[in-house]
């Protein structure tokens, strides 16, 4: 459909898939409006899908700057996920203790997001 076209070209470079800041969707050079160093929506290191990689998805974008350095409030609301991996999104956020320990540790991403399957 029409509507995951903007995440099918998130890394595309080409003029018609470009964002309001001239950059692709999916970058690390995201100009601030007022100036300063770009800014990132990309994970340092890429990784799978796991508890650890979306606790530390959700730590970098409650962590998200205004272009004065001003931490802003923003929070998930979704986790768009391709259909190869319904599984193991459902096993990190509707667990109750932390997935794959036996710590009994708690599942602080339980419930957090809703999840989109992807066609």
């Amino acid at each position: 459909t029409p509507h995951f076209n903007v995440l099918n070209n998130a890394f595309s470079t080409a003029t018609a898939n470009l964002g309001p800041d001239g950059a692709s969707y999916a970058s690390a050079l995201h100009p601030p409006v007022g100036g300063g160093a770009n800014q990132t929506n990309l994970p340092a290191t890429a990784s799978d899908l796991t508890m650890t990689a979306l606790e530390t998805a959700v730590t970098d974008i409650m962590n998200f700057t205004d272009d004065q350095g001003l931490r802003i409030y923003i929070r998930p609301k979704r986790l768009i996920i391709p259909t190869a991996l319904w599984a193991v999104a459902r096993k990190i956020l509707e667990t109750p203790q932390a997935v794959g320990s036996a710590d009994n540790d708690k599942n602080v991403v339980q419930g957090l997001v809703e999840t989109v399957v992807s066609p």
